[in-house]
């Protein structure tokens, strides 16, 4: 089963990490190189990865063949991540509308059912415009279930190259994610030829190069959008090998596969650290920024963790509406 792949939970955790690193980023002239290092370069691949793995443990999309079958995933999937965007929306209004003398995005009331029904490129929260793209990803794609997945995948690669730019209901994004989260359907499906490829090391070695490619070089050698994809896809490869060759690991491979136990929560609820360090500790008292970066990369993992596992998965009522989890079974007595 997918979800018995350790490589692939380390993945996971790998990838959230990689997201919380990346909204560490302060444009400050004293930001140390690294974070800039970072910020760039995990910008250019972790989406995508994010999207491969959650087509990875959704394949049986393609099982989907009834209309009762389909309104129950979709039921399913307004629990897992519909609510929790409503939710969690409503909690982060007053906070942004409190802070929105330090907010880089200030909040505007009267554009405020727009920026989360229509316009989520704009939502309060910056991280929940990608929760959207995927339940958008997730309610249209069993529609496309009657052709191959093969054929669908490569139908989806091909309208990553057609100038669509439209911020409503994040269209643009969703065509341009749902490559990515195909071909982590075709990965599940084919994950035994990925498990027997040879030379993993090189594999990551190679992968890791071509994400380090200067985008103004390569935009002058290939078009931009085809340079940007083989970014995505050499991020990719690098991602999962780099994972693969992790699951041995004693250390980074278990700190990284506890830490993707818990990556949809941090993705919810990294935002409200990460927010409250950078405005208490740089912008009210004027911290070093490279503290306050290393504060927020460690406040964005640690802190949804905590208060998840002690609080909010302890009580039903919290597990189900923020995190969008399963209610708890009712014990029937016998």
């Amino acid at each position: 089963m997918a979800g018995q792949i350790r490589e692939m939970n380390i993945l996971r955790g790998f990838a959230i990490f990689a997201v919380v690193l990346f909204h560490c980023y302060i444009i400050n002239p004293q930001t140390w190189p690294i974070f800039y290092f970072v910020y760039s370069f995990v910008g250019n691949w972790v989406l995508p990865v994010f999207m491969v793995v959650a087509g990875f443990f959704s394949v049986k999309i393609w099982d989907i063949k009834t209309v009762p079958q389909y309104l129950e995933f979709a039921k399913d999937k307004v629990r897992r991540l519909a609510i929790p965007y409503l939710v969690l929306s409503l909690v982060a209004i007053p906070i942004k509308l409190m802070l929105n003398s330090y907010s880089y995005r200030p909040l505007e009331l009267n554009m405020l059912l727009q920026d989360v029904f229509l316009y989520p490129g704009n939502h309060p929260i910056a991280l929940f415009w990608f929760i959207y793209t995927l339940f958008i990803l997730f309610i249209i794609t069993p529609l496309f279930n009657r052709i191959s997945l093969n054929k669908a995948t490569f139908a989806a690669l091909v309208l990553t190259f057609l100038p669509v730019s439209t911020k409503l209901f994040l269209l643009s994004e969703v065509i341009h994610f749902l490559f990515p989260f195909l071909l982590g359907m075709v990965i599940r499906r084919h994950y035994d030829k990925f498990v027997a490829l040879e030379n993993k090391p090189l594999l990551a070695v190679v992968a890791f190069l071509v994400l380090l490619l200067p985008t103004d070089i390569g935009n002058v050698v290939v078009p931009p959008r085809l340079f940007s994809l083989g970014i995505e896809l050499g991020g990719i490869m690098w991602a999962l090998t780099t994972c693969y060759l992790l699951r041995d690991s004693r250390y980074l491979g278990t700190i990284f596969e506890n830490i993707g136990i818990y990556n949809y929560d941090i993705y919810l609820l990294s935002w409200f650290f990460q927010t409250a360090v950078r405005v208490v500790f740089y912008q009210m008292l004027e911290w070093d920024v490279n503290l306050v970066a290393s504060l927020m990369a460690l406040t964005g993992i640690a802190g949804p963790m905590l208060i998840s596992k002690y609080f909010l998965r302890k009580f039903d009522l919290t597990n189900r509406f923020i995190l969008g989890n399963k209610p708890a079974k009712v014990q029937v007595p016998a």
